[in-house]
């Protein structure tokens, strides 16, 4: 299976099938609202399926203050295991890449796997906000300071 990886377009999230925790956000969001932000962002990139064409991921980073950008991330589901590795692969690269001190994310406590996701991208669970997400559940802040 090949990849194709180009900028992000705000469009972009409004051709994505999310996953369940995505779709979830997206709700919480409103993806209208996701898409006017996204406008704003520093970078971001969207992968696609080579053959299909079918977006697979949209990430970026929304930067703060020139030492801090906050992370994002929508991914399609069923994804298999050679996508996921490719989209680890980016991620990182991608998270390396960014000229920022800090970059955070936050992600929803209750989704082990998202938490597993921002560990093995490099992330470092910083701290725990209650009651932060939309439904009153809990969100785990994700972090990276580079010193």
């Amino acid at each position: 299976m090949s990849y194709t990886v180009a900028p992000f377009d705000p469009a972009d999230l409004a051709a994505i099938t999310a996953n369940a925790l995505g779709l979830r956000e997206l709700a919480w969001h409103d993806r209208r609202r996701l898409e006017a932000q996204a406008q704003g962002l520093v970078c971001g990139f969207t992968v696609r399926d080579g053959a299909s064409g079918t977006i697979l991921f949209c990430g970026g980073a929304a930067e703060a203050h020139p030492q801090y950008a906050r992370l994002w991330a929508v991914y399609a589901d069923g994804l298999g295991r050679k996508a996921w590795a490719f989209l680890l692969d980016r991620t990182i690269g991608f998270i390396a890449a960014l000229p920022h001190r800090r970059v955070d994310t936050l992600v929803d406590a209750r989704a082990p796997m998202a938490l597993r996701w921002a560990e093995a991208c490099g992330l470092a669970r910083e701290g725990l906000m209650r009651a932060a997400a939309p439904d009153g559940g809990d969100m785990v802040i994700m972090m990276r300071i580079e010193r």
